[in-house]
């Protein structure tokens, strides 16, 4: 088994994007990429602590690194954190203000 190459040198920023939508029950979700890339397909293990998981999600500006996908299907997000560039970032603090 290889390890997964992450895109992103340590020196650059991680990307950015919303949550487009998460399949609760599956426990994974997609990710619009700003950089307007492929979306990023993430696992809910993925999410920094602070991000409950749920339907509340989609909408939620992140920030994130991205690797090679399993079996060539495509990027996926890991390292996910709420994004300081929303609008609610400094009072979400687990749950979305609103």
């Amino acid at each position: 088994m290889t390890a997964s190459r992450v895109f992103r040198k340590q020196s650059e920023e991680m990307e950015t994007g919303i949550i487009k939508n998460v399949v609760v029950d599956r426990g994974f979700g997609f990710i619009t990429d700003d950089g307007r890339g492929p979306d990023c397909f993430f696992h809910m293990k993925a999410l920094d602590g602070n991000i409950p998981w749920g339907p509340d999600l989609v909408g939620l500006r992140v920030a994130f690194d991205v690797e090679d996908g399993a079996e060539g299907k495509g990027p996926r997000a890991i390292n996910i954190r709420e994004s300081s560039t929303h609008p609610n970032a400094a009072s979400y603090g687990g749950r979305r203000s609103g």
